[in-house]
């Protein structure tokens, strides 16, 4: 979609407008110079024109009229009948209603299609029917018998319809080359051609059209400036595209209009016949091809984001993925499986170091009549408390995951039995302070806890949890809420 940028006042664009028409009036008068008699082979005050209705309003029709004045009246200075100057409000007319009604299709189009004219490529056709050629074709009629009823000798019939021709393909013409610029200040935050110059590649290709404008002028490299167009296209796309057409129409049309350039007939008429074949054939293709790889390029720019979207909602679902497979959903500490690998990496790391490892179990006292007096919804928060608890008593470099139903176990690195079992009265007493509210009761459980520590010959984990699982029960036989040290020795000596 085209970005809002903020617009110039009213009164700039005025003046900006009007010093349009007068360049743009030049510029197509210029040739006339060269060759008296011939019709402009572009008109691009016709482009102008559409360009302030589009932008100044109903405002823009009056101001249209007045550009049409000033360009009639540069026109008809070097014409040969310049005697005739008292028609210039009636041709400025004519002209104002051609761009009305080409801005009456522009807006016409936009309002049906709830977006900016010339977006899409398949949107050309309908530019170059019906806002270019048609209110060219149905404004030379008018101007015709205006100038018929003013007693103005006409041509004969074959040269007055060659020279009616030529003044439609021009107004035309003129559409063409300057409707695109409209586009491109409209939607000028689209292009990235400021980073594109950075590169050093534009004045490089300005200069390369620049010389072979000058070969064409022999009229034998007409055919090399295709290649430097179709470059032009895909590299700088519309803004690169229509400056570039400007450039060549401008310098073609006043070398043909000397007797030079790559056109050499017996009549001026065949050779602006051809030079319009030229212009016509190569404006339409690369207009074409401009606004395509612009569509390539927005799709791939719309691809690339949705590519980048899906890529961070499949990381935040693997992540999550991730979180469920290593924590526990319901307390949201260490499952059984992240805590048992990450214990017998601690402990292999223990061995290497030969550095001492506790484990401790631990399990909350008569919970089941927790859960048969409250509710299991109580007993989740219990369960949820108690664990918040032990984490907050535990070090960062401590490993807390709950083994099963209300059965938690701790993994203490680089901690002996005896520091082990003031880490485990720490949690007891930690257990023992917490308490769920339940209609204006105190919910509350003790823990029981099992200590032990690794020893030499211990084969696995699994070894470490038997007897830690064990100095637990043997915490329960005692009378629970207590902690209970497995023997750092096993009976008979061995260590």
């Amino acid at each position: 979609m085209t970005t809002a940028v903020a617009h110039p006042s009213p009164a700039r664009l005025t003046v900006a407008l009007l010093l349009a028409f007068a360049l743009t009036a030049a510029l197509s008068a210029w040739p006339g110079r060269l060759a008296p008699g011939m019709p402009p082979v572009f008109w691009l005050p016709a482009g102008i024109g559409l360009a302030t209705l589009l932008l100044m309003g109903r405002l823009g029709v009056l101001l249209c009229f007045i550009g049409n004045l000033l360009v009639g009246w540069a026109h008809y200075r070097i014409a040969p009948d310049g005697n005739q100057a008292w028609l210039l409000p009636m041709l400025a007319i004519l002209d104002t209603g051609q761009a009305w009604l080409a801005a009456s299709q522009w807006r016409q189009r936009e309002l049906q299609g709830h977006r900016p004219l010339l977006q899409r490529p398949r949107e050309l056709i309908f530019f170059w029917g019906r806002v270019c050629a048609l209110p060219a074709l149905m404004g030379i009629l008018p101007a015709l018998l205006t100038l018929t009823t003013s007693g103005i000798p006409l041509p004969a019939m074959d040269e007055t319809a060659l020279t009616t021709l030529e003044y439609v393909t021009g107004n035309i013409l003129g559409m063409l080359l300057i409707a695109p610029c409209l586009v491109i200040w409209r939607d000028r935050r689209r292009w990235s051609i400021r980073r594109r110059v950075e590169h050093w590649w534009w004045p490089p290709q300005l200069a390369l059209v620049v010389v072979i404008v000058l070969l064409v002028m022999n009229g034998s490299a007409l055919v090399l400036l295709l290649p430097v167009l179709l470059g032009t296209t895909i590299y700088y796309r519309l803004p690169g595209v229509t400056l570039s057409l400007l450039l060549i129409s401008v310098s073609l049309t006043v070398v043909t209009a000397s007797g030079g350039g790559p056109y050499d007939h017996a009549t001026q008429h065949a050779n602006f016949l051809d030079l319009h074949l030229f212009l016509f054939s190569v404006t339409l293709t690369l207009q074409y091809m401009a606004f395509g790889q612009e569509q390539l390029l927005e799709y791939q720019r719309e691809l690339k984001h949705d590519v980048a979207l899906r890529t961070r909602e499949l990381r935040k679902a693997n992540a999550r993925l991730a979180e469920m497979a290593t924590t526990d959903e319901l307390t949201g500490v260490a499952n059984r499986r992240e805590w048992q690998r990450h214990s017998a990496e601690a402990m292999m790391l223990s061995r290497r170091t030969d550095e001492p490892l506790s484990v401790l179990m631990l399990d909350l006292d008569h919970f089941k009549s927790v859960n048969d007096t409250y509710g299991h919804l109580i007993g989740d928060l219990v369960l949820r408390a108690v664990c918040r608890a032990c984490e907050g008593a535990l070090r960062a470099t401590d490993h807390f995951g709950r083994w099963g139903g209300e059965e938690f176990v701790v993994l203490l690195p680089n901690t002996g039995d005896i520091e082990a079992a003031q880490v485990a009265e720490k949690l007891r007493y930690a257990a023992a302070a917490t308490w769920v509210d339940h209609n204006e009761r105190r919910v509350q459980v003790t823990i029981s806890v099992g200590v032990t520590t690794l020893r030499p010959n211990d084969a696995t984990l699994d070894d470490l949890i038997k007897r830690a699982d064990d100095a637990l029960y043997s915490a329960k036989r005692a009378g629970r809420n207590r902690v209970m040290v497995a023997p750092s020795v096993m009976p008979g000596g061995d260590s």
